[in-house]
């Protein structure tokens, strides 16, 4: 079971990877005004803002921006 699991990780991973290029392409000239702020992202433990977390946080990397994103969730145990 855990390698499907670990199958499964990968091939989101490399989803997430490919959606993040394609977004920054979208809007790298507007990434730049947020350098070096703090986003909130509210319903982190959702779908959107899960992965809305996650790819800020990719960008901020790719981009070197040091954006700190900050998830905010009702319950702990829900958070990836």
């Amino acid at each position: 079971m855990k390698a499907k699991s670990t199958r499964l990780t990968s091939l989101y991973t490399d989803i997430v990877r490919e959606d993040i290029s394609l977004v920054r392409k979208e809007v790298r000239e507007k990434l730049h005004l947020a350098k070096g702020s703090r986003i909130l992202v509210t319903g982190a433990s959702g779908f959107i803002g899960s992965n809305l977390c996650l790819y800020l946080s990719e960008l901020s990397r790719q981009e070197g921006l040091g954006i700190k994103v900050i998830g905010l969730a009702r319950t702990l145990d829900k958070v990836n």
